[in-house]
Formats: C-alpha cells, structure tokens, sequence
C-alpha cells in the first residue's frame, strides 16, 4: 500500500473529521499544488460558504495551510496528515 491510498484510507477512517471536512482534506491531499477555494467550490459543487466554512474549521484545527498569493491558496498540513496515518495504523494493529 503506497503512502497516498494509506493516507486516503486513514482520512475516511478517522472519526474526529466531519464527511465534508474528510471530502475536503482528501481533495486537497490529492492535489499536486496548492488549491484556491473556488477551485474546490467548483470540484465539490458547493456554495462559496459551504467551503469556506469548511475550510476555515480545517484550517482552525490544523489540518490544512493557508497562502497568499494572488488568492489564497490551501494545501494539506504534513504534520497533521502523518499524524492521521499514524492514527490509522495503530487502529489497525490494535484489530
């Protein structure tokens, strides 16, 4: 198993993330590049609030970055999505 279908499996597995805030961060951690919020607007086919309010809470508790460049721009916190597969493997062992 490679470290991006771990990581996947590891973000439907957690329970501390809602199903948006899971669609969201899976979105954004399949990504090559950071991603504006209308590009996630249009990709989850949601209000421009519905996202942002996704992102902000993502983004309150870690698990996403935040950038300014002409727009913001998120991407996956490193440190967070470890800690999720590190969370996921030891659920698992413990099976």
């Amino acid at each position: 198993m490679d470290n991006k279908e771990m990581l996947n499996l590891a973000i439907e597995d957690t329970d501390i993330l809602s199903k948006k805030q899971k669609v969201v961060l899976k979105f954004l951690c399949k990504s090559d590049f950071p991603v504006s919020s209308v590009t996630i607007e249009n990709a989850m086919q949601v209000s421009r609030q519905a996202a942002y309010l996704t992102l902000k809470v993502l983004l309150d508790r870690g698990f996403i970055t935040r950038t300014k460049e002409r727009v913001f721009l998120y991407s996956p916190n490193k440190l967070k999505t470890l800690e999720l597969m590190e969370r996921y493997k030891f659920n698992i062992s413990k099976q």
